[in-house]
Order: C-alpha cells, then structure tokens, then sequence
C-alpha cells in the first residue's frame, strides 16, 4: 500500500512515495484497523490519534534499553484476533520494488537472522534485474545478544561481537551472487551511545550528513518493520536538506514470518503511530 506526498518547497519539489501504514486515514483520524486493534486488546482511549498514541506508547511500547525478543508477550492469547487486523495493517505481506534501477540501495540493520532475511530478499531483486548505483547498510555498535545471534559462528575462532561486525560477515557470508558481491558496500556504523544502541533514524541521519546524491532509493525492511521504517525514513529527510531535492524513497521487504510475536507487532504498531503522527507535523510546518 502507498501513498504519493508532493508539495512546493521554497523553490523546489519534494515527492515521496511512501508506504501507508494504514494506522491514521488522509485526515489524520485514527483508521478502523487502529481502533480495532485496540478494542481487541481492551485498552480504553478518547478516540482521538492523540488519544490513542499516548495510551499507544504506555502500553504497548517496549522498555528503554529492551530489545524485542526481550519483551513479555502479555498479548498471546489474542493473536487469533489480532493478526486478521495486522494483515489489513500491511504488516504481513511482501512489498517488491516498483521500478529496476536505483541510486541506491540501503540495506536497515538489524538482529542477525533479519539481516540474513533482508540480505537474501536484496539477492534476489538483484538476480531479478534491480540495480543501484550505490548500496548503503546502516548498521551500528549494537553488542549482539549472546543467546541466539551467534550461533553461526560459535564453533569458529572470528565471532562477531557486534551488529556491524556481524553485518560485515553477512555480506560475505549470504550474497554468493557474483554481481552483487563484487559491490562495494558503504557500511555506516553508528556507535553506541553509552547503554543506548543507534536507532533507524540515528543510523539514517549519519548517512544523510554524509550528503548522498538525489534520485530513486530503494532500502530494504522486512515486515512488520515496513511502514515504520520508511516513515522514519522520511521523517528524516524532512528535516534534512535533502527535502529540498527529489528523493523518491521505496521501502520493499519480505513478508513476516508466521511466527513473529504479538508483542513485537504492538511495539512496532506504537511505533508506526507515533512516527506517522509527527510526520503529519512536520508536512505541516513546511508548507507553511
């Protein structure tokens, strides 16, 4: 599902394809789905995107400092009745690329085995005939969680330690296209900020300074990140010079597997709501 964002700025054109959440409607009120899911999970609200948004980030956000897989999954016992919901919501299905020649193709970090997911997924568009002149992997100093990230490497003496390190591998490791391989890959690497781990945004906005060229970029996600990653995305070049410029932002992945916990749907459905609500703000303040 997309949505087409064009609007005058200064002197200049800003156009973005982005992919609709299907958390807010045109007007900014919440969707059916939102408020469905919320009626599922019994959760009491003044109707309002606002409304919704704060008992969103109260109840359903993970803690600072906690990674998904960490989180309690108090919300099991309704996946019957939530994932019907998460499907009309776009969080399930596969998104693929609308056209077959890039400026670049970013590659979002993340825990190993979506990095294996997502390194996969680009192989195959690669195999299939899409290009970009430059591929990007936003990474960062995350230190991978010992209990199931490193189970490729631990009978060998070159265990990664980090998300970027482990990024690294994977590149070597999972692309045996010899196209594709032969590419030089700009890893950008955001450290750690003390306990704190680099953020989609953060690892975005070290790219951003680094003044990348305008035109078509496609990143690759993997549901259910889609949305909330291309909104951030774009969130991001909102505030950055690039607005400016024509960026046409593409989010594609594959789809979620079936297995993915309920609670890393309602974080990631917080953090959707959330972004696109402060992306609706800032459409605004530019117009202006």
């Amino acid at each position: 599902m997309y949505k087409s964002i064009v609007f005058a700025a200064c002197t200049c054109l800003f156009t973005s394809q982005i992919v609709w959440s299907g958390v807010l409607l045109t007007d900014g009120k919440p969707s059916a789905q939102l408020l469905q899911v919320f009626e599922i999970l019994n959760l009491k609200h003044d109707g309002t995107a606002k409304g919704i948004n704060e008992v969103a980030q109260k109840e359903l956000l993970r803690k600072p400092g906690q990674e998904r897989w960490q989180m309690e999954d108090t919300y099991e016992a309704k996946r019957k009745e939530l994932l019907p919901v998460f499907v009309e919501l776009g969080m399930y299905a596969e998104m693929r690329p609308k056209h077959k020649s890039y400026e670049y193709i970013i590659v979002y970090g993340a825990s190993v085995p979506r990095m294996k997911m997502r390194l996969r997924f680009l192989e195959e568009l690669w195999r299939d005939g899409v290009r970009g002149k430059g591929i990007v992997f936003l990474t960062g100093e995350r230190p991978l969680d010992q209990t199931f990230e490193i189970e490729d490497w631990k009978a060998t003496k070159d265990v990664p330690a980090t998300e970027a390190e482990a990024a690294q591998k994977l590149w070597k490791e999972v692309i045996s296209d010899p196209d594709l391989s032969s590419k030089q890959v700009n890893f950008v690497i955001v450290p750690m900020l003390g306990t704190h781990r680099p953020s989609t945004a953060e690892t975005i906005n070290v790219w951003v300074g680094q003044s990348p060229k305008a035109g078509k970029w496609l990143a690759i996600s993997s549901n259910p990140f889609i949305s909330y990653q291309d909104l951030t995305t774009q969130g991001v070049l909102l505030k950055s010079a690039l607005y400016k410029t024509q960026v046409q932002l593409e989010t594609v992945g594959h789809a979620a597997p079936e297995v993915t916990r309920v609670s890393s749907l309602l974080d990631n459905l917080a953090r959707i709501l959330y972004t696109e609500i402060n992306q609706e703000n800032n459409l605004m303040a530019i117009a202006r």
